[in-house]
């Protein structure tokens, strides 16, 4: 039994789904995008109206409506909630299904190692985050070669690009760690949307405080987009929380998946 083939086939169908749904936003947003190009003064008068914490929680602070690869570093705080609830959900799916839909007993006593099967999962769960990825790279520089008629700058664009991978990394492997020590998890969704917007309003309420205290509580705030635009490189201590972050979720998650007692049905 191949189980990469088979769980790859479950998961690919939602995953080209979320990347449909990164196309619409890529859509939608540069559509208007000339509406706020030709009225910049209008919209900074209306941006001026709203208190200067409020600015900055939602990011318009970040936002230079001049520039397309600036609206898109804006618009990427969004893609990335976007990108990490679906990374949630992947990553509490994965390990877990078995047990929601009451076939663990039909899995594991097959002739196949359990570490294998752990191995199988996870691979696939990096397979869709890259799949994700490589097509969400490949249509925003679809995107912005046919707006931009000036040069813009791949390096800050990469860095975006980067900024959605690793934060979907950090959400795929912190989905697999909850799922493991979760026997009762029916459904993935409310624990996955509530999970992320937790993160994602710890963010919110970071950037509207002085010198951004609650940094290291949400990988939201690990890859500022004011900071990439400003410096073109990630912040290295952030980047490095976030890979040990990721690393210690994995490894929790693999030790207990393999010690974890599998009810019967």
């Amino acid at each position: 039994m191949n189980i990469f083939k088979h769980e790859f086939r479950l998961y690919i169908k939602p995953t080209l789904g979320w990347v449909l749904a990164f196309f619409i936003m890529l859509a939608v947003f540069f559509g208007i995008y000339p509406m706020f190009q030709d009225s910049v003064a209008t919209v900074e008068k209306i941006l001026s109206s709203f208190p200067e914490a409020f600015i900055k929680a939602m990011g318009f602070d970040l936002m230079n409506f001049t520039s397309e690869i600036g609206f898109l570093g804006f618009l990427m705080t969004y893609i990335i909630l976007i990108g990490g609830i679906q990374a949630m959900n992947l990553g509490l799916s994965l390990l877990s299904n078995e047990l929601r839909d009451k076939t663990a007993d039909f899995l594991y006593s097959k002739p196949v190692m359990r570490i294998n099967i752990i191995h199988s999962k996870i691979l696939v769960g990096i397979t869709c985050i890259l799949i994700t990825n490589i097509l969400f790279a490949i249509g925003s520089l679809f995107t912005l070669s046919l707006m931009v008629k000036a040069d813009f700058s791949l390096k800050l664009l990469s860095l975006f690009w980067g900024s959605l991978l690793l934060t979907q990394v950090f959400f795929l492997t912190f989905g697999m760690m909850v799922s493991v020590f979760m026997n009762k998890l029916k459904s993935v969704v409310p624990v996955s949307l509530g999970t992320v917007f937790m993160f994602f309003i710890i963010n919110m309420l970071n950037e509207s405080i002085e010198g951004r205290p609650l940094t290291p509580l949400t990988p939201f705030a690990y890859f500022h987009a004011g900071q990439l635009i400003q410096d073109l490189a990630y912040d290295y201590k952030w980047l490095l929380l976030n890979i040990c972050l990721l690393i210690i979720f994995a490894i929790t998650a693999y030790i207990r998946q393999m010690k974890k007692d599998i009810p019967s049905v």
